[in-house]
């Protein structure tokens, strides 16, 4: 424990004794006006060397505006023409589409008069069946000479039956 405690108190000393050493490069002072003048001398090769870049990016950017405005002008006519092609197209396949619009109202309408034609065939003989015998039926008298007889028959009767009773 001993040794622990003094290895510690040991390190401890050593720190602080190298925060106070000092190098001989901060010894060396330069004057104000020395380092004032080679500071505004920096600063002129800085402001120049910003001016270049700044003048180049200027030029660059201009022909990059070119550029695209070409591009864009470009592009702009074959979109045009792109678009052209595609609406003369749609015009074409919307003439088409209503051609077949119309063979298919043709074919459906054939096809309906072929199945009232079909239909017709078909209920032909129960309709001619039906209208002979309602032919048959309508020739027969609807009443009887017996039937008118009975009817007189009965009537007298009633009629007696009343004088009767009054």
């Amino acid at each position: 424990m001993k040794k622990i405690l003094a290895t510690f108190i040991f390190v401890l000393l050593m720190q602080s004794m190298s925060l106070g050493a000092v190098s001989e490069d901060m010894s060396v002072y330069v004057r104000q006006d020395v380092f004032d003048a080679k500071m505004e001398a920096l600063l002129n090769e800085i402001r120049g060397d910003i001016k270049v870049l700044s003048e180049r990016m200027d030029k660059n950017f201009a022909i990059l505006s070119e550029r695209i405005d070409a591009l864009d002008a470009k592009l702009t006519n074959k979109i045009e023409a792109i678009d052209l092609k595609l609406s003369a197209r749609i015009d074409g396949i919307d003439k088409r589409i209503d051609g077949l619009d119309k063979r298919i109202d043709d074919l459906r309408n054939g096809f309906y008069l072929g199945l009232v034609i079909l239909g017709t065939l078909l209920g032909l003989p129960f309709f001619s069946k039906f209208y002979e015998e309602h032919k048959a039926k309508s020739r027969e008298p609807s009443f009887t000479l017996e039937d008118v007889k009975r009817l007189i028959e009965e009537n007298n009767i009633m009629l007696r039956q009343t004088l009767l009773r009054s």
